[in-house]
């Protein structure tokens, strides 16, 4: 996909992976304000974009700081679909491995198709596994 259009996000908007909301304006994606919802439901403390490694610049789409867990929403549907691409799949390992290894971090992954299975996930983190 070259570009967001009207007619790209209304196909998204009738499969649930975007809200309607997000017509006209580059999409957040309907999975991650979901996740973002049930973390709030759930009173779970969280930050958006975490930044864990400073030389790498590497991020977190949400961190549970209480709980050394990272939250990552795979954009498998975007403009820019680098976690696609050989070299961006292998820079998400790199990352991925780092946020573990050298911070302790384990990473939770979630795509349009799957995000529904974080309620459960989570509920399982809260209680104790």
């Amino acid at each position: 996909m070259k570009g967001w259009n009207h007619s790209d996000v209304e196909k998204l908007v009738n499969k649930g992976m975007v809200k309607k909301d997000q017509l006209g304006k580059k999409p957040e994606p309907a999975g991650l304000s979901e996740i973002k919802s049930i973390l709030i439901k759930n009173s779970v403390r969280y930050e958006l974009e975490y930044k864990f490694h400073e030389k790498r610049k590497f991020r977190i789409d949400v961190y549970l700081p209480d709980y050394k867990i990272g939250i990552e929403y795979e954009g498998l549907v975007s403009e820019k679909s680098g976690h696609t691409t050989f070299e961006g799949y292998s820079k998400d390992c790199t990352k991925y491995n780092m946020a573990l290894l050298d911070n302790g971090i384990s990473i939770l992954r979630y795509t349009a198709f799957n995000f529904n299975e974080f309620e459960e996930d989570i509920n399982k983190i809260i209680n104790g596994l």
